[in-house]
């Protein structure tokens, strides 16, 4: 029996005769749970998963035609399509009737309602959203991981009364700014003078923002684990991250994908460093009450790990790594989640270096409307892209930022994480229905 075999037989015996759920931004990121014999649909924002068999897979974007910027959007703040939010919380309802039990890409009011209402019936494989809120606070965080000895980026928090007299104080250009709470890059900017820090100083209830000075020749690196009962951490495969990437958004540091092929041409002694800290990382989230999935960002400057957050949450690097793993015969993070919150011990522990011996390579573009309009029957292409995915229907609107496309390739796209590698870059295309085969006959 393989180690993903052995997962699975374990999460299923003691889910027993409980119908599976997954509610997530995406729903095609569980895509590896329908190996479960108790998986039974989805609930989401975007991407339903659209395999044959489930009991249900409705997304909000099918309802709305309308596919938002996932990384502003908040199904909790959203007071624009309440009725369509109120349809899927009904079915979910109603759902969560019977025996059930339900995990989550990220916590939400919304769903933690949800699982209060039907706790006599469906188990909530995760944690409520006030209690996971906390370890989305950078600065809280941050301190805690630095106090473990861990290196971090050297923040100054300054309040917005004294953003005014900043610029006279800096003596090096340029600075980077960041929110309190983020996700995706949204609200994180380089600033080169004083006019661009009192321009785009964004604030926000705290009147607190993160400045740094800016890490120039930084690889940007993602890490996935698990966080179990007892304390133990798993690892999930290592990644070189696609930020800013010019081609496929237009946030200076924007979430553009991951390429777990880049993360092989680290030095070994690096990794092995990397994995420690990711380790000691699970541990303090541990002590802090922490529970599942999580993912941890580092940049990588002249060989030494720079921690710069935490995701309590699964991410945008999960659907590709979980394959990944699934094709290896391990579990996955997915796997490991609920496994997990289902009270089951740690199982294989594999280091960053057992995934980097075990994969093939594999890289994944995530490409955004970059249009300031939503924008319909548009998705990327690229000759050298194995596979295209989270490509919404004719029927969907895409919002500005939100995404067209998902571009997989079986090789390395990036050696820096900010720009694809020559020409891969100039070769990405966006084409509407009708020019595909004009597209595929250029040269």
């Amino acid at each position: 029996m393989t180690p993903r075999e052995r997962r699975s037989v374990e999460v299923s015996n003691v889910l027993g005769n409980r119908r599976l759920y997954w509610f997530g931004i995406r729903g095609s990121d569980a895509n590896t749970l329908l190996g479960l014999p108790q998986f039974a649909g989805s609930f989401s924002v975007t991407a339903p998963i659209q395999s044959p068999g489930l009991e249900v897979d409705i997304a909000l974007e099918s309802l709305t035609g309308q596919r938002v910027d996932l990384d502003t959007y908040d199904i909790d703040l959203d007071e624009i399509e309440l009725a369509s939010i109120s349809e899927i919380r009904r079915r979910m309802l109603a759902t969560f009737a019977y025996p059930s039990a339900i995990a989550t890409y990220r916590p939400s009011d919304f769903l933690s309602s949800v699982a209060l209402a039907s706790l006599e019936h469906c188990l909530y494989l995760g944690m409520f959203k006030d209690r996971q809120a906390a370890f989305e606070y950078k600065p809280w965080v941050e301190l805690g991981i630095g106090e473990e000895g861990i290196p971090t980026i050297p923040w100054t928090y300054v309040p917005i009364e004294a953003r005014a007299s900043l610029g006279a104080r800096i003596a090096e250009w340029p600075l980077v700014l960041r929110p309190n709470r983020t996700s995706g890059g949204v609200g994180i900017e380089m600033v080169a003078n004083t006019a661009e820090l009192l321009d785009k100083w964004f604030d926000d209830q705290s009147h607190v923002i993160g400045v740094s000075e800016f890490l120039t020749d930084a690889m940007p690196i993602n890490v996935g684990g698990c966080v179990f009962p007892t304390g133990s951490v798993s690892l999930h495969p290592g990644s070189v991250q696609l930020i800013g990437i010019p081609e496929a958004t237009n946030r200076r540091f924007g979430f553009c994908g991951n390429d777990f092929a880049a993360f092989a041409t680290i030095d070994r002694e690096t990794v092995k460093e990397i994995d420690r800290q990711t380790r000691v990382v699970g541990a303090w989230l541990h002590r802090h009450g922490y529970l599942g999935a999580f993912g941890v960002d580092f940049l990588l400057q002249d060989g030494i790990p720079i921690f710069t957050e935490v995701n309590a949450r699964f991410q945008g690097s999960t659907a590709l790594g979980a394959t990944l793993a699934a094709s290896v015969s391990h579990s996955d993070i997915l796997m490991d989640h609920l496994a997990a919150n289902l009270r089951l011990d740690r199982g294989t522990n594999l280091t960053l270096e057992d995934w980097l011996r075990e994969l093939d390579p594999v890289a994944h573009l995530v490409v955004h409307n970059k249009e300031a309009v939503p924008v319909n029957s548009i998705r990327p292409t690229h000759r050298r892209a194995t596979r295209v995915e989270l490509v919404p229907p004719d029927t969907v609107r895409v919002d500005p930022g939100g995404v067209l496309g998902r571009l997989v390739f079986n090789e390395q796209i990036t050696s820096s994480g900010y720009e694809l590698e020559v020409p891969l870059g100039a070769q990405l295309c966006l084409i509407e229905p009708g020019a595909e085969q004009l597209q595929h006959d250029s040269p």
